[in-house]
């Protein structure tokens, strides 16, 4: 797999404990993708997490540090009283403010943001039962920069907020319980058709003949003609659809 896989970033706050560990009991141990976990945490909070989720998954679980950089089917997790943004598959630390600063601090949105700036398509953007808003404005910039947005869906979670949040921006891809998110990114960063390289998509996708026929029945149906769009915009967009409906 080289250095070819999927990024996937997973903020959680209150209540995100239970959701967390459904998430990866659900989640096959071979996807071939790396998962970073944001949390709110307290600067002295002693997190057992680390052991929690060993529990739950095969996957290698590490407390982040400086410079750690990623590999496939491997889970990191953020320390307390720390931001995390990934830079070239490399993971740094940054301190927070000090508690006693009226500045709001967002460290699911500061790494979500990183993440759609340095794997744009290879990133997924999941955001899991909290209060407030962080992880929002991410999901966003993950949505803009073309990779994938997922939430838990609110009545599943113990604190909705951080959910409802997404959701109301009208750009996640798919709302669902932790375990089935689960099994939308084990299909995402499973697909046999991925490639990292977006431009190699045109070749091994679609065949001209069959990017017509398309094009021709959202035509027919829409009344919107796609006929003079770049290809490889319309390679790229319904290989998007392709992966997040499994069809």
């Amino acid at each position: 797999m080289g250095k070819n896989f999927f990024v996937v970033g997973i903020g959680a706050s209150a209540g995100g404990l239970r959701a967390l560990e459904e998430f990866f009991e659900n989640m096959p141990s071979d996807g071939g993708a790396a998962f970073i976990v944001i949390q709110h945490l307290s600067p002295d909070f002693k997190s057992l997490m680390k052991e929690l989720l060993e529990r739950c998954t095969r996957m290698a679980v590490y407390r982040v540090l400086e410079g750690m950089e990623l590999q496939p089917n491997s889970i990191y997790l953020i320390p307390p009283g720390k931001n995390l943004v990934l830079d070239r598959r490399k993971l740094h630390l940054i301190q927070q403010k000090d508690r006693r600063s009226r500045q709001v601090n967002f460290p699911i949105d500061i790494f979500l943001n990183s993440l759609a700036q340095t794997m744009r398509g290879q990133s997924i953007g999941v955001v899991l039962s909290g209060t407030g808003s962080d992880g929002t404005k991410g999901l966003a910039a993950i949505h803009q920069a073309g990779g994938f947005t997922l939430v838990q869906e609110p009545s599943s979670a113990q604190f909705d907020g951080m959910p409802r949040s997404a959701i109301a921006t009208g750009t996640i891809d798919r709302i669902l319980p932790p375990s089935d998110l689960a099994q939308v990114v084990y299909q995402l960063v499973r697909s046999p058709g991925f490639d990292a390289t977006a431009q190699h998509y045109p070749e091994r996708l679609l065949d001209p003949q069959s990017l017509q026929q398309i094009t021709e029945i959202i035509d027919r149906h829409e009344k919107t003609d796609f006929s003079h769009y770049k290809t490889k915009t319309l390679m790229r967009r319904i290989h998007r659809r392709y992966l997040m409906s499994g069809c």
